[in-house]
């Protein structure tokens, strides 16, 4: 929704139509403003601290999820937990004035739009898991916490300027929350000395609780109230489900210093509930929350027994969240209007063991690059102002790399590792132990 200012009485009744015809299309895609942005790495220390390049290694109980196949590699039951911190930093368009001159009146002071920072911390057990193997075969439990996301945001309306006169749009608070849980179990077989093949089964619970309102002004140049008073029309996402999924995998050993992974992982579905609308006048849709699939090669070489090398390529599939999820929060006039790439993702690793120490330290630096994978917006021609208020809420982004650190130690049966990973926008810092019986 937008507010206009115009510049003459003669100019009123335009105004109004203006007003009430772009009401709707604006606050339907409210909230696409905040571009839901997660990661899928694999879990545990050791997979993190080696730029998450994991999947032809698997030589521990974070193989349950990450590629089964592994699983057979484990010489005796072992149960594993990781704690995992995530730091997650998203811009939203904050203030601004997007087209035409600032008056220099009430918070019309800034050209061009101004940007904020929306921050999430959580920290958490990720991972838990419990390995029974024997001579050519082995299964596993285990839960994984896939996604555990908390945003928000407020914006005081940004200004623009078209034939008619100014524009403000209603300013817009936001918050958002969405987790997803798996819980699985995996088998492996060797089906030759050189050759193992594994799957898993799992389900998993999905939580989505978002609410995105848009307030008036006291005064069309005023800071924004966010106050229920105020309140003009919202937009909410509900959602409380259970989907199921899968993977496959294999490993093959092609030399005795040379390994290879591949691992297909294919994402739940989940319903979900939108409302948007005038706060007295919602109009309700039902939606699909489609996890991306994702498919991973990898490869380990350990050039010395004391070094390991890995390397991994992932393809997520991220389109798979455009149907449903964010067609429905676009609206049938604008389904071509957002759009979402997929990912390649490359991972490297270096692993280095001080093989003769009595209790062998071990030491990991890894790196990755994680393209950008966020909602993009196209303009459609339609609307000018529409079309410049979206290219400034989901300005192109550009991918970035994630540098990685870590070590561990076994001490008779325990085994504990730690691990962070630093980007610009994202940070990770974990710690988990395997103990072996």
């Amino acid at each position: 929704m937008r507010v206009v200012r115009c510049t003459s009485l003669a100019r009123t009744a335009i105004c109004l139509t203006a007003f009430f015809f772009s009401a709707l299309p604006a606050r339907a895609q409210a909230s696409l403003q905040v571009p839901l942005e997660f990661d899928f790495l694999t879990p545990g220390a050791r997979s993190l601290a080696l730029g998450s390049a994991f999947a032809g290694l698997a030589d521990d109980a974070t193989a349950a999820f990450t590629n089964p196949a592994g699983l057979t590699q484990l010489f005796g039951p072992e149960v594993s937990f990781e704690l995992r911190y995530r730091r997650n930093e998203t811009p939203f368009l904050a203030a601004g004035r997007l087209s035409g001159t600032p008056t220099g009146r009430g918070v019309d002071v800034t050209s061009g739009p101004t940007y904020g920072l929306g921050i999430d911390n959580n920290t958490g057990i990720s991972f838990v898991s419990f390995v029974y193997p024997r001579q050519k075969w082995a299964i596993a439990g285990f839960r994984h916490e896939l996604v555990r996301l908390s945003e928000e945001f407020e914006d005081q309306g940004v200004f623009q300027r078209d034939q008619f006169g100014d524009l403000r749009e209603l300013a817009l608070q936001a918050h958002r929350n969405i987790s997803i849980t798996a819980y699985g179990g995996s088998a492996a077989f060797q089906l030759a000395k050189t050759v193992t093949i594994g799957g898993g089964l799992i389900g998993y619970g999905f939580n989505l609780d978002s609410r995105f309102s848009r307030y008036s002004f006291p005064d069309f140049y005023a800071a924004p109230i966010f106050d229920s008073s105020f309140e003009r029309g919202r937009s909410l996402q509900t959602g409380d489900d259970i989907g199921i999924g899968g993977s496959i995998g294999l490993l093959w050993s092609a030399h005795p210093k040379v390994r290879i992974g591949a691992v297909a992982r294919l994402g739940p579905s989940f319903d979900f509930d939108y409302t948007e609308g005038d706060v007295n006048a919602q109009v309700h849709r039902a939606g699909k929350f489609q996890v991306p699939n994702s498919y991973t090669v990898g490869l380990m070489v350990r050039p010395k027994e004391a070094i390991s090398i890995t390397s991994d390529y992932v393809r997520v599939q991220y389109k798979d969240l455009k149907d449903n999820y964010i067609d429905v929060q676009a609206g049938p006039n604008r389904v071509n209007s957002f759009t979402i790439d997929d990912a390649n993702e490359f991972h490297l690793g270096l692993q280095y063991a001080f093989t003769q120490a009595r209790v062998t330290p071990i030491v990991r630096v890894g790196t990755w690059f994680d393209p950008a994978h966020s909602i993009n917006y196209v303009p459609s021609g339609q609307s000018a102002v529409e079309d410049e208020r979206f290219s400034a809420y989901l300005r192109p982004r550009d991918g970035e790399w994630h540098y990685t650190f870590g070590g561990g130690v076994t001490i008779s049966k325990l085994e504990v590792n730690g691990a962070a990973d630093f980007a610009d926008s994202r940070r990770f810092a974990s710690v988990s132990a395997v103990f072996r019986f």
